[in-house]
């Protein structure tokens, strides 16, 4: 909460006042928590409470209740582009990359203002733009540096800390963002911003929004792969996308495959859903489990092999295939404390970690250690600690 508030104070200052706030991000997450509720009871404007989904819903509560500051993500404001909104609006976005084009687009049509806000989880707020032509302005107090192209970050509310992202300084202190280091896609020897490729491809008119990666088969070069999203009654097609993509880069970027798709598969905060885009792409072949078939080899004690088929491995990092920690919590954890105890009443997870990353065909060790009110537990593998935590008991 320190931390919290010393970055609410900076961007207190930094932001202009408003006086009544709409989020359409949960404040479950820490950006909406951050822009949509703490921010809005430091400038002492109200916020608004509301239920809207669908544009025409958000554009009627905005009206009745003054809305001067929407915060929001690119996935929300893509769907607010080309219908009737109130005009005028300062918006907040972040939680995903802002696409040029959108941002333009949404300045021209409602005449709204719109802050870019870079971040991350480990750092919090680290700068903000207001055009996608100009640089980056690091939030005040905000140290950002880059040896080797790598985005570094230091304020108030974070220590030092070095992120997956590529920058480049600029002499008048803001800086360039290029993007994150798993965006880039190399293809026979030749790189390329996955976030530009999906730029060009998005300037195809028809086109509503656009998604490439790469796929690697075994024994097979990497490919690129795309899906689209078409406008009603719009024809869009493989060489359009070609033509495109040729204009600006190699030609080994241009797309193996493009499948027309009705919406590119995001989450709430407007980041690609990585599993069901490789399942819309027909890229997830082969039989899959949900499984992990565990052994009991002693008081509280059991060992697992982590199966090369597990259905959670698909999309999460093609070329350096890990567990998500949520699933060895639930598919593993979680039936082995059913297994020993059955009866037990879960209610809270805390002192969390993560050590190690767990990998197809692993072989690991759950042990438990029940006390009153709470259940210990670690995983191990041959390399040390994968995952530790307590799980509070009824």
């Amino acid at each position: 909460m320190a931390e919290l508030l010393g970055e609410l104070a900076v961007l207190a200052a930094a932001i202009p006042k408003a006086n009544a706030v709409l989020s359409t991000v949960p404040l479950s997450h820490l950006y909406g928590l951050l822009w949509g509720g703490l921010l809005p009871l430091k400038m002492g404007a109200r916020i608004v409470s509301h239920e809207a989904l669908l544009p025409a819903d958000l554009a009627a509560v905005i009206v009745r209740e003054g809305v001067d500051l929407l915060v929001s993500t690119p996935a929300h404001l893509r769907a607010m582009r080309d219908v009737e909104m109130p005009k005028g609006l300062r918006v907040i976005s972040s939680g995903a990359r802002m696409p040029s084009e959108l941002q333009l687009a949404l300045a021209d049509q409602h005449g709204w203002t719109i802050t870019d806000v870079l971040g991350s989880t480990e750092t919090g707020g680290i700068a903000t733009r207001e055009h996608p032509l100009k640089g980056w302005k690091p939030l005040p107090s905000v140290i950002v540096t880059a040896p080797d192209g790598q985005l570094v970050v230091e304020s108030p509310w974070c220590q030092k800390t070095a992120i997956d992202d590529r920058v480049e300084l600029r002499p008048d202190g803001t800086f360039q963002y290029l993007g994150r280091t798993n965006e880039l896609i190399k293809v026979a020897g030749k790189r390329a911003d996955a976030h530009e490729l999906e730029t060009t491809i998005r300037s195809i008119p028809g086109v509503t929004d656009a998604s490439v990666m790469v796929h690697a088969s075994a024994g097979k070069e990497p490919r690129v792969v795309c899906a689209i999203a078409v406008a009603e009654g719009v024809i869009v097609g493989r060489e359009d996308v070609a033509a495109a993509i040729r204009r600006q880069f190699d030609s080994v970027f241009v797309p193996k495959s493009v499948k027309v798709v009705t919406r590119i598969p995001r989450t709430d905060r407007g980041k690609v859903a990585i599993a069901e885009l490789r399942e819309l792409l027909g890229l997830n072949d082969g039989p899959t489990t949900a499984f992990i078939p565990t052994t009991k080899i002693g008081p509280m004690t059991y060992t697992a092999e982590i199966p090369r088929d597990l259905v959670f491995f698909r999309g999460h990092f093609d070329q350096f295939t890990i567990l998500p920690g949520a699933v060895i919590v639930e598919r593993l954890v979680l039936p082995v404390v059913r297994k020993e105890i059955p009866d037990l009443r879960l209610t809270g997870i805390k002192r969390l970690k993560f050590r190690r990353p767990l990998l197809p065909e692993q072989k690991v060790t759950v042990t438990l250690e029940h006390k009153a009110g709470k259940l210990n537990f670690e995983v191990t593998s041959a390399a040390g600690p994968v995952t530790s935590g307590i799980l509070l008991t009824e």
